[in-house]
């Protein structure tokens, strides 16, 4: 991980593969960031999820488990 910006977690759920096995998104991030944390690396990591959001309330959802990019609207 040296030299990361930005790690994506991209769950089984992404682009409707629903009955793919794996780790969904939600259950993926924390993870993907409890992973990073361990690292021991001196600049922050931004954890983008990916995949399995498909509205506002999957956003704050996100958000809610500690995912970290920020989102432009248009």
């Amino acid at each position: 991980m040296q030299g990361a910006d930005v790690v994506v977690a991209q769950g089984g759920d992404a682009g409707g593969h629903q009955w793919k096995r794996g780790a969904s998104v939600v259950g993926l991030v924390p993870e993907v960031m409890d992973m990073v944390d361990k690292q021991g690396i001196e600049k922050e990591v931004a954890v983008v999820a990916a995949g399995g959001i498909v509205d506002g309330r999957g956003v704050v959802a996100a958000l809610g488990l500690g995912e970290s990019s920020r989102f432009r609207i248009r």
